[in-house]
């Protein structure tokens, strides 16, 4: 008589720990593998179920694929009407933010500046542009990603995406 019990309890906690157990699951719209020489990646669209937990000294997204993007900006586009070269460097950046501004009708702007935002648009820095060239701290700054316009005579002559490690 013992020993049926023991096995209707054994098979019940063993049951019971197998709909405890938490594993990484998404319901996604598609999604697959792609591979070549270089590597492989794996894909999925419609991920909609993911949780974000943070604090102040970071953030932890969990889901089933984290994106990772870099994006290697050294200039804007061309306008026909001006000769222009817009740099921001290293991206992405740890520290210090390089931001150079160049070009043989340089003289003809005034009033140049640049502010940084975070991805939901809030300003976090506006600072006057003086000899061209700025370096801006983003040692205090979450990773993340950010915004950096800069303006002359109040419009908008360069938009860059910047990625803080």
């Amino acid at each position: 008589m013992k020993q049926p019990k023991l096995i209707l309890t054994l098979v019940f906690v063993m049951g019971f720990g197998l709909f405890a157990l938490k594993a990484q699951h998404s319901v996604n719209t598609t999604g697959g593998n792609a591979s070549n020489a270089n590597g492989s990646v794996s894909y999925s669209i419609g991920q909609i179920v993911y949780s974000v937990y943070s604090n102040v000294d970071g953030a932890i997204s969990e889901g089933v694929q984290q994106p990772y993007e870099i994006f290697i900006i050294t200039s804007l586009e061309e306008f026909e009407s001006i000769d222009l070269t817009l740099k921001v460097f290293p991206n992405p950046v740890d520290d210090r933010l390089h931001l150079e501004i160049s070009g043989q009708d340089l003289h003809q702007l005034s009033d140049l500046q640049y502010q940084l935002l975070d991805v939901n648009g809030k300003l976090l820095k506006k600072e006057r542009l003086i000899d061209h060239t700025a370096l801006i701290e983003m040692g205090g700054k979450q990773p993340g990603a950010y915004f950096l316009i800069v303006t002359a005579s109040h419009e908008r002559i360069g938009l860059f995406r910047i990625i803080k490690r």
